[in-house]
């Protein structure tokens, strides 16, 4: 039976995300700060549980963090070789 059990992720600092985020828009951000929202996991199967995880506020940025966290760990998980 193989496994892939995966530890962690990245997190980048929000004032990082803002500082990008002001750079691709040529727009300041009213907030420099991870709002906590609701967010879906898929469990496996098609099954999906409601969580709480930290968002950006901007969709811009929102973009930016889940390219940093959540699209890194779905490529690290991708890349599992049996």
């Amino acid at each position: 039976m193989a496994a892939l059990i995966v530890v962690g992720r990245t997190m980048p600092p929000s004032a990082a995300i803002a500082r990008m985020c002001e750079a691709l828009t040529g727009q300041a951000m009213p907030s420099r700060r991870y709002e906590r929202g609701t967010a879906w996991r898929e469990l496996g199967k098609g099954v999906a549980q409601r969580c709480e995880a930290w968002q950006y506020p901007d969709p811009v940025g929102e973009a930016l963090r889940w390219q940093a966290c959540e699209a890194e760990v779905m490529q690290i998980i991708g890349r599992a070789r049996v």
